[in-house]
């Protein structure tokens, strides 16, 4: 039976009855939901709605259009995310309290997301190593491109859009710049 929330709380509805964890964040903008893996963060959401999808502004505003997916495609928002990650057991932070946060079940990357990204961080600067080479060779014009372009320029058109975003998490990262991503 769900749960009656108060005025300002968040709804809780029929809550999963499987043991699936919750694998990524998710935002509702109108009938389309934005939906990325693990280490991802809601802001991610916003931009890759935006960005990508050309979605409008605001995407998934604060209430039950931010929340969580489990590994079946399920949508759930805050309250929801933060009851089923109790129940199963999931791992989150001691801080988590009623709504759950991304930070709350990946504040740290895994081993294999850091092994993942420091991959596509090589293989990004081998291409804008071997690029500059070219340009300062002369056999390449300088053009300049965007930052996200150049990346996807080099990675070519058979790369794997999710090395790519890594990639580019990767570096922005390294420059403490979440605004790379656009630039």
């Amino acid at each position: 039976m769900a749960e009656q929330p108060k005025a300002s709380e968040l709804p809780v509805g029929q809550l999963p009855d499987n043991d699936l964890p919750i694998i990524g964040v998710a935002m509702i903008k109108g009938d389309v939901m934005v939906a990325l893996p693990r280490p991802n963060r809601h802001t991610h959401c916003i931009q890759y709605g935006h960005e990508v999808l050309g979605l409008d502004l605001p995407i998934g505003s604060a209430g039950v259009a931010q929340g969580f997916y489990l590994a079946d495609g399920t949508y759930l928002n805050r309250r929801e995310a933060f009851l089923h990650a109790q129940r199963i057991g999931q791992p989150m932070s001691s801080e988590a309290n009623k709504y759950l946060f991304s930070e709350d079940v990946w504040d740290s990357p895994s081993r294999a997301d850091d092994e993942r990204q420091l991959q596509a961080l090589k293989h990004v600067l081998e291409a804008l190593e071997n690029r500059l080479a070219h340009v300062e060779a002369g056999n390449e014009a300088a053009v300049p491109l965007t930052f996200k372009e150049q990346v996807r320029e080099l990675a070519g058109p058979g790369a794997d859009e999710r090395q790519l975003d890594l990639a580019i998490n990767a570096l922005s990262a390294l420059f403490q710049n979440h605004d790379l991503r656009s630039r």
